[in-house]
């Protein structure tokens, strides 16, 4: 007889990461590596050690007040820890954690209970000394007292409690140092997963790549990670950076010239950004730093830099310019140097 196909879902395992966490990362983190190519992309594809990766994501001015490093695991890709760590070490010492804190959570539970009936009989007791507090000078009313008390099982009850005192802090103290171990190992972990990323071959380097290998990270692989977020379809994830926009710019310019050359790219940029199909947002946007912009195009003339690396540098210039502290003269100059007032 033919088995009835069953009606319940196939169940797997259950991912580490819920879907709509991931995408939450992944737009984060994506809207980061996009604002952010300019001045870290190029180091970003040479690091060859977790303790690089460290040092460039650094270089981002206030990093850790930024979304994906402050509400996010991603956190972890710029926190303190230098010690190779195995997958399986790692997922040892998640393990241990999530134990203890369910550990700390029964303690706390023990130590409440005891509390309240340490608390109930010495309150009993007190009661019943406060009632004969004439008598109790008495010798017969002490031997009372001590009876009392022993009906009450006050001692035991008061050393049941100082035991679960005692209990909750060795779990509170076992909690944060699996913790603090934990961050290290992640922090080891994540950092390498990007180093393994940009060891890869098969996928191109570019911030949405970065982004999609980052999100799932620590409790995935950057390749389990970058499948995942692949499969991620969101009207949010389409490109709204600037400063990316403007560096895509640059990089088409200087892929497309012959040789390169700094005052051809910097005038044919220039004039990109004034033909009438771009997008007027983008041009309101850089106009009013268009001085740090030229700054950082003069900063790079005569240092023979190649083809691959001139947007990065150029735009890594601009953001030092524009974030720099200024004069009340230089920025009087700025103002005057806007991009409309150029041409």
């Amino acid at each position: 007889m033919a088995r009835k196909p069953s009606n319940s879902k196939k169940r797997g395992p259950r991912e580490a990461i819920e879907p709509r966490d991931l995408l939450d990362r992944y737009v984060a983190l994506k809207q980061f590596f996009e604002s952010d190519w300019g001045r870290i992309g190029a180091e970003l594809r040479k690091v060859r050690s977790p303790e690089s990766v460290r040092k460039v994501l650094m270089s981002v001015p206030n990093i850790e007040w930024r979304r994906p490093f402050r509400e996010q695991p991603a956190a972890c890709l710029i926190a303190e820890g230098n010690k190779e760590v195995k997958r399986s070490e790692l997922r040892q010492t998640r393990r241990q954690h999530k134990e203890a804190e369910k550990t700390e959570s029964r303690m706390w539970s023990e130590h409440h209970a005891s509390y309240q009936e340490a608390r109930t009989a010495c309150a009993a007791l007190k009661s019943f000394t406060d009632s004969c507090e004439s008598a109790m000078t008495l010798f017969p009313f002490f031997w009372v007292a001590v009876a009392v008390a022993e009906e009450l099982h006050v001692r035991d009850l008061t050393a049941k409690y100082a035991e679960a005192d005692k209990a909750v802090k060795a779990a509170q103290k076992s909690k944060v140092e699996l913790k603090e171990r934990l961050t290290q190992q992640e922090a080891w972990y994540a950092r390498n997963e990007l180093v393994r990323f940009g060891q890869n071959t098969r996928e191109e380097k570019s911030a949405l790549n970065y982004a999609r290998a980052t999100a799932g990270l620590p409790e995935y692989s950057w390749l389990h990670s970058f499948r995942k977020c692949r499969a991620l379809h969101n009207e949010s994830l389409d490109p709204t950076s600037f400063n990316y926009q403007l560096f895509e710019i640059l990089r088409r310019i200087v892929q497309s010239m012959r040789s390169v050359n700094v005052r051809k790219t910097e005038l044919r940029f220039q004039k990109e950004l004034l033909k009438d199909s771009c997008d007027p947002m983008l041009r309101a946007f850089v106009s009013p730093n268009w001085a740090y912009m030229k700054q950082a195009f003069a900063q790079c003339r005569g240092k023979g830099i190649k083809r691959a690396d001139m947007p990065y540098k150029i735009m890594g210039r601009y953001f030092a310019n524009m974030e720099g502290s200024k004069t009340p003269a230089e920025a009087e100059v700025a103002k005057k140097n806007q991009l409309l007032c150029g041409m």
